[in-house]
């Protein structure tokens, strides 16, 4: 399954049930940092990239609390949590966000597809429920 929004695609639904399972919000901000620090996304294969932006939804979500592209099933899961993420974990989020709409394997997946626009405005759209 494969589609514009990050939860259309399993590997992304596959790591968020894994973080639900073991209510591990450490993993996420983890694996948001680790991207960050790497020089480019060059090397970044396309199921950790869909992770990624798993963790940047989840982040967003739970910041805004707006679920509109969030799976209906995890809501309740994420809004009992009442995990709240920093403001330099939201930041981050957003950096990562930034960088995988400039330059990745995702961006690449798309770049001959129809789905373009769809995709660039739905990358807009998470950015700005990270601000």
């Amino acid at each position: 399954m494969w589609g514009v929004n990050t939860f259309d695609n399993n590997d992304a639904i596959e790591w968020l049930k894994n973080i639900e399972a073991n209510n591990d919000f450490k993993s996420v901000n983890n694996l948001i940092k680790s991207l960050n620090d790497l020089s480019d996304l060059d090397d970044v294969v396309l199921k950790e990239c869909t992770e990624a932006l798993a963790a940047i939804e989840l982040v967003a979500s739970a910041k805004t609390d707006n679920f509109k592209t969030f799976p209906a099933d995890k809501v309740d899961w994420l809004t009992k949590s009442e995990y709240s993420f920093s403001e330099t974990e939201i930041k981050a989020a957003a950096q990562l966000a930034k960088s995988i709409k400039k330059d990745s394997e995702i961006r690449e997946l798309f770049l001959d597809s129809p789905l373009l626009k769809s995709w660039e405005e739905y990358m807009d759209d998470l950015i700005k429920k990270l601000k």
